[in-house]
């Protein structure tokens, strides 16, 4: 056991020394507690050429080494417990024998007992460091992947994440010692994606409003709807579905130690979805708002008496909507752009998706914000043009107003069903008869109905009939 210690013991810590430094050129922080790595050799070579020694190997070797330094722990360790049981021998052998060889006398510290065991400790350190590099190289080439996949195409990749993470799990030998760079890696790749979506979502509305010279119908920012759209169902996959893979993962390679990643990941999406989701939402606000144009009210209706004069049978004796009337302008623009942000929603995203963080669709959210956005507008220009509009205007408005209703209902909230109330009886007290105006034409249609067939295709899109 003595010759073990004195000839064999240095050596082998010699030994690990070197590929230590072969390995590693340098550590991976220059941090109190993960010193430099010592040099081996070329302590004398020109500064250049110990710089290019202390560089790290390439990826591919990188895994090489780690592979190599693995069953290097293993025989180192089993030097350590060979080295252990001749000590017990020896502690068993009673008194040494006059005639015994002795050790060659050396330097104190390669006759330490525990040096065996410091070997173990340094190549087991150099494992861990070179398992660490490996876990940043992964996650670096999966992090450039994953971006360019998100800026280019609008895809968040949480498959080749998991893929990732899993390839990990494959070849690394001490997984909870790399928690630390798992997590980080995971954090990144997830943020560089939600970077590539912000740039795929401003690259595709840039070049869609320098190719067309015609706006479409919706205002300028809606060539850029649907890519929002895209883009936030690509968060929504990622939220419901992906993450969870990824954690899946992730738990079973550090074996449950990464608990903070979930959280931060998911915190890194739900930013991105609601932004995107909010920008859509107000383009469909200022869109809806925008279609509410009343300036005619300001005018008088074509062939209108004075309608202070007239007594009510005459009044009633004039249907507002028959023979050749078409559907109101502002209806059809304003109910439009209700179609069209169902069409977008429901291609995009699908009608059944549910948004996380309110628990209800994405369809119900954006068809109840438009739907109660009109009703809105509608009431406030009413509002507005109230004191000055005829009380056959205000009859016809109620009507109007009242459509709206029964077409959006199902997507209504209370407090706006009741504004919309509100609005109707100020109309109707203009009328001076408290209810709306029937008409009574060929097919004994009243006003409603005459805008319920006029507008019977909205009403069809909207799927408030059967």
């Amino acid at each position: 056991m003595d010759i073990f210690a004195a000839q064999v013991a240095p050596a082998i810590n010699t030994l690990v020394s070197h590929i230590h430094f072969c390995s590693l050129g340098c550590s991976n922080t220059s941090k109190s507690t993960n010193p430099q790595v010592r040099m081996s050799f070329g302590e004398d070579a020109p500064q250049a050429l110990q710089i290019l020694l202390k560089t790290p190997l390439p990826p591919h070797e990188s895994s090489r080494c780690a592979l190599e330094l693995a069953d290097l722990v293993e025989i180192v360790r089993e030097c350590a417990n060979t080295a252990k049981t001749f000590d017990v021998l020896k502690g068993k052998g009673g008194k040494k024998q006059k005639n015994e060889e002795r050790p060659p006398k050396s330097d104190p510290a390669t006759n330490d007992p525990a040096l065996i065991e410091k070997c173990v400790h340094g190549v087991e350190e150099a494992l861990i460091t070179m398992e660490r590099r490996q876990c940043i190289y992964a996650f670096h080439v999966c992090t450039r992947n994953c971006g360019r996949r998100a800026s280019g195409s609008g895809m968040f990749d949480g498959e080749a994440l998991c893929t990732c993470v899993h390839a990990l799990s494959k070849v690394l030998s001490r997984p909870e010692a790399c928690t630390n760079e798992v997590e980080k890696g995971c954090h990144l790749v997830v943020m560089k994606c939600c970077e590539g979506l912000v740039e795929y979502v401003r690259d595709k509305q840039g070049s869609g409003a320098g190719t067309s010279s015609k706006v479409s119908f919706g205002g300028a920012g809606s060539s850029g709807a649907g890519v929002r759209l895209r883009a936030v169902s690509e968060c929504s996959k990622m939220l419901s579905n992906g993450i969870q893979n990824v954690m899946r993962e992730v738990s079973t390679l550090t074996n449950g130690h990464a608990e903070t990643i979930l959280e931060v990941m998911e915190n890194e999406v739900l930013k991105l979805e609601e932004k995107l989701f909010q920008r859509f939402l107000e383009e469909v606000k200022k869109d809806v708002t925008s279609c509410i144009k009343l300036g005619y009210l300001d005018f008088a209706i074509a062939n209108a008496v004075d309608e202070e004069a007239e007594d009510d049978v005459v009044f009633d004796q004039k249907p507002l909507y028959s023979g050749n009337s078409s559907f109101p302008g502002y209806l059809s623009a304003s109910l439009l752009a209700i179609v069209r942000c169902r069409a977008r929603v429901q291609k995009s995203i699908g009608e059944t998706t549910i948004r996380r963080s309110q628990n209800v669709t994405y369809l119900q959210i954006a068809m109840s914000l438009a739907s109660n956005t009109l009703i809105e507008a509608l009431c406030k220009a009413i509002h507005d043009r109230s004191g000055r509009i005829s009380g056959k205007q205000a009859d016809m408005m109620a009507n109007e107003l009242q459509f709206l209703v029964n077409t959006l209902n199902k997507d209504l909230s209370e407090e706006v069903l009741q504004k919309a109330e509100e609005c109707r009886r100020i109309m109707f007290s203009k009328t001076g008869r408290g209810k709306g105006m029937h008409g009574d034409g060929p097919d004994g249609l009243a006003a409603i109905e005459e805008l319920e067939r006029l507008g019977r295709v909205y009403v069809m899109c909207l799927g408030s009939e059967e």
